[in-house]
């Protein structure tokens, strides 16, 4: 007897991953072959380990999971969401250039890290993004709703 694939409710973050893969490789379509290899080769490999994770979600025996193993589950995992939406946030606001070095200075600072390791990391950062790929992959990343609506060019 062919098993009916039914939804679990432990998929509940395998599909709101999922749809934001999805959305963000048709969001790409558009861009040039240079601007889209790397993210690309990204998403593609995420949405194929999803699909995979959702795959053995499907296959787990019925009754597997309860509803308290699910709050936890959820609960131990909701910051990760969170942080990802606020990495979205910062690079549509402050641009790739500037957006990563400060999401990960900010992250440091929620987590109480060293502040001077944390800056020196950032810093490390925002110079690796703008040299690697602007300057010798020559990538144009997008600057940023603040930048862009003062039309700022980086100088290098």
């Amino acid at each position: 007897m062919k098993e009916r694939i039914r939804f679990k409710p432990e998929m509940v973050f395998l599909s709101f991953l999922l749809a934001g893969i999805v959305f963000l490789i048709i969001n790409s379509i558009g861009w040039s072959q240079d601007a889209k290899i790397v993210p690309w080769l990204v998403l593609w490999t995420m949405l194929g380990l999803t699909l995979i994770a959702m795959y053995h979600a499907w296959r787990k025996p019925e009754g597997s999971v309860d509803t308290a193993e699910l709050m936890v589950f959820l609960q131990d995992h909701y910051g990760i969401v969170l942080w990802m939406i606020g990495l979205w946030v910062f690079l549509q606001i402050f641009g790739y250039v500037i957006g990563i070095p400060l999401f990960i200075f900010f992250y440091g600072l929620a987590y109480k890290q060293n502040l001077v390791l944390m800056g020196t990391l950032a810093v490390m950062m925002g110079l690796i993004t703008y040299f690697a790929f602007q300057k010798i992959l020559a990538i144009p990343l997008p600057v940023g709703v603040i930048l862009d609506a003062f039309e700022y060019q980086f100088p290098f």
